[in-house]
């Protein structure tokens, strides 16, 4: 029994086979070490440009606080009030959601001479002067999510609250 298993070690079929497995384990590990290659030069490109963000981004956040002390040493309003206009901004969209959507004035009324968004409580435009409006455009409708049980709700049945925009059923019950 001992010489068969010695026999089939030298089997061309077996070395063959073994001789593949080899070459495919070999290409493997290289494929493996270049995307671990990669991986790593793509980490350092994505860590500096994450460090550039932050770094504007406490750039941005100095200058913020910068201002809103201004204000309020100036006495234009205090914080509570600016909270009231951040929540007010934040929802210029529909969406309570902490950000201002690059759409927001997709479907709001425009000037009639320079094209820009005009407010609809103002008489004139802030851009040019002109008092000609353009009709408002039709907005799609669209679903938000509940700030408090989290459902999908036609934004038109939302209410406003103390937490953000909520169905009806939390709103009343």
């Amino acid at each position: 029994m001992a010489g068969r298993v010695w026999e089939h070690l030298f089997d061309d079929q077996i070395l063959h086979g073994l001789e593949a497995t080899a070459r495919k384990t070999t290409k493997e590990v290289a494929q493996v070490r270049r995307d671990t290659e990669w991986n790593l030069e793509d980490q350092g490109a994505l860590r500096a440009e994450n460090a550039s963000l932050r770094q504007r981004l406490e750039r941005q956040e100095l200058l913020l606080q910068t201002l809103l002390d201004w204000h309020v040493a100036q006495k234009h309003f205090d914080s509570e009030t600016f909270g009231v206009l951040v929540a007010r901004a934040d929802l210029a969209d529909g969406i309570e959601d902490g950000v201002l959507s690059p759409t927001r004035a997709q479907n709001a009324p425009t000037c009639a001479r320079c094209d820009r968004p005009v407010n609809p409580k103002r008489k004139v435009c802030v851009f040019c002067g002109s008092t000609e409006k353009n009709e408002a455009k039709t907005a799609p409708s669209r679903n938000v999510k509940c700030a408090k049980c989290l459902t999908p709700t036609p934004e038109a049945q939302t209410y406003y609250s103390g937490v953000g925009l909520v169905c009806g059923n939390c709103f009343h019950g």
